[in-house]
């Protein structure tokens, strides 16, 4: 992928020295699987916590510049928001299309 090495080199990845790998959760959403189809793989994203979300107040949204495309699972917010405290950066992983069912996710590296 020209994408993933080019982002590697400018974003210096090197010198992060963990992964997380998350599920991208709402892509049954039209709005976000259609924001999600603008992206590329390895665009960079970035994470946000939801803290006014009325379904889950530990929410932390997925965005692609200003678009929503999804969130990162809700069992799994607990563990993305000590990392995100901290200098990290968020790419799209994958994208699979399963007969209409979108199955996409993130890598954090931190």
């Amino acid at each position: 992928n020209i994408l993933e090495d080019y982002q590697i080199k400018n974003e210096n990845l090197q010198l992060y020295k963990q992964q997380y790998f998350a599920e991208i959760k709402g892509l049954h959403i039209k709005s976000y699987k259609n924001n999600l189809e603008e992206c590329m793989i390895f665009e960079k994203l970035s994470l946000e916590k939801e803290p006014l979300n009325k379904i889950d107040k530990n929410a932390i949204k997925i965005m692609n510049l200003n678009l929503l495309i999804g969130y990162i699972p809700a069992n799994e917010t607990k563990e993305v928001s000590k990392i995100i405290k901290n200098e990290h950066k968020v790419f799209l992983f994958s994208v699979l299309d399963l007969d209409g069912y979108i199955d996409a996710s993130v890598i954090i590296y931190y």
